[in-house]
């Protein structure tokens, strides 16, 4: 297991950053701000396991607004 993280440039001016984030059964992929910063990642997730935990490091963080699709196979 491992965490992995990417900067969005500072330029952004303090204002809100929107995050598209797909989650299917052995991948990530995070779309930051229209694709400025798109980390991708193939998991290996325990049997079972159906969690999704988002958090701030260095700076404080407020989630405005979240919306949640199933993905269809």
């Amino acid at each position: 297991a491992g965490r992995h993280s990417a900067r969005l440039p500072l330029e952004n001016g303090g204002r809100p950053v929107r995050l598209h984030v797909m989650v299917d059964a052995t991948s990530v992929e995070v779309f930051a701000d229209g694709g400025q910063v798109v980390p991708t990642d193939q998991i290996f997730p325990k049997p079972g396991s159906r969690g999704v935990r988002l958090f701030s490091t260095g700076a404080a963080a407020r989630l405005s607004s979240l919306e949640a699709w199933e993905l269809q196979p």
